[in-house]
Order: C-alpha cells, then structure tokens, then sequence
C-alpha cells in the first residue's frame, strides 16, 4: 500500500513491502471464500465511505472493488471482522469455527515452552557440534572445502545469534512493534517477567526455534535439527 515502496521497519532483518500487486491477483471465487457475499460486503463499504470521515469504520478510505480497498478489508483484522459481522454473520462464524480448530491444532501440536536459559543452552550445543561429521552423512558428495564453508556460516550465525543480548532484544523488538491483532505471539513467544529495569523478557517457543532453523540452517542439517527440538 506504499507505491511498491520498502517501507522502515524497526527491526532490521524485516522489511514490509507493497501488497497491491498480491491483492490484484485474487478472484471473485477468492472473494467468495474469502467473504461469503463480496457484491453485500462492497456495498456496505461504499455506503460507509459516504458518512462523515468521522463516521467511518477505522481504516477504510477506498472501494472493495480497488486494490487498495481489498487491502484495507483483508489486511485489517477489526474491519473485516465488522464487515462480516454485520453483512455476512453466517461467513464470520464459519471463519470462527476454522480459526478455534487451527488453535486446538497449534496447541496439540506444540509442545510445553523452554525456558530462555535452556533454548540459549540448546543453541549453544550446536555451536559445539560436529558440524564436518553432519554435512560428511547427510551430503557426502559435498567436497571439503564446501563443507568447510557451510559449516562456518552456520557456526556464525549462530554465534551473531547468541552474541550479547542479542536473542533477547531481538524478541522483545518483536513484541514491542508487533500489534498481534491475530492473537498469535502465545505462540511464539512465552512472557517470562520483567527484569530489574521493568522490561519485558520473553523466551523464543518451539515453534520460532523451528522458523529459525527453516531460514538459517541448510538443509541438509534440518531433520537432525528438528529432532532436538
């Protein structure tokens, strides 16, 4: 919604970029999906944008039939959910129904938080593994100096990764920047207290360790890493 423009992020590793191409590639069955009664939700927005500004719902200033208005409903948890609630009530309980089995599901699936000490120590160990043996079984056509390579980026990022305080600022930017209108950082983040000065500290769940290791490690490393968590 910024012109295809990189938008600042307060954390580095993350950048937002524009969604009106993505928004231009959905359907009318998308919609459908989506919405229940597209052509029942579009009126209701049109209506909407002829009330005084101060009238409006928040965050709707574009028609459904734009990108822009499509990224505006889809994007903004509260104003879809208005949307449905008073268009398509019938839609907004079947999305209900889908969002309490994906929860049951992430809590099945889940299993109970590590501490920040003991997801530190974890990690820690696999600074201290052999990273040469893993590659040699897992790649054994990869020649020497190509394991040699992999296992020092990987031992790298790692160290960057445990280097400091930089695991715990890294959480607690996410979770300072981040609104969660989605209800998600249970779980992916465990709140542990407060320290000395007052500020939150957070432990990484299983599920962002998981994430991590998709991102970071090569792949030939994955399915022993998984393992330990």
């Amino acid at each position: 919604m910024q012109g295809g423009r990189p938008m600042a992020s307060q954390v580095s590793d993350i950048v937002t970029l524009d969604v009106g191409p993505l928004i231009q590639v959905l359907t009318r069955s998308d919609l459908d999906l989506l919405l229940g009664d597209p052509d029942k939700v579009a009126t209701w927005c049109s209506q909407q944008l002829r009330r005084p500004l101060e009238e409006r719902p928040a965050g709707l200033t574009a028609e459904l039939d734009t990108p822009r208005g499509r990224a505006e409903l889809l994007l903004q948890p509260e104003l879809l959910l208005q949307a449905l609630r008073v268009n398509v009530p019938g839609k907004m309980n079947w999305w209900r129904d889908i969002d309490r089995a994906v929860e049951n599901r992430w809590m099945k699936n889940y299993r109970p938080l590590r501490s920040y000490q003991e997801t530190r120590k974890m990690l820690e160990q696999h600074i201290n593994a052999n990273l040469h043996e893993w590659l040699h079984d897992d790649l054994p056509e990869m020649d020497a100096a190509s394991v040699d390579v992999t296992a020092g980026l990987w031992r790298r990022r790692l160290q960057q990764l445990l280097s400091g305080d930089r695991l715990r600022t890294m959480y607690n930017a996410i979770t300072g920047w981040w609104p969660d209108r989605w209800k998600m950082t249970p779980y992916y983040l465990a709140v542990d207290g407060t320290d000395s000065e007052g500020k939150t500290i957070v432990t990484p769940t299983n599920a962002l360790i998981r994430r991590f290791i998709c991102f970071q490690v090569p792949v030939s490393f994955q399915k022993r890493l998984r393992n330990a968590y």
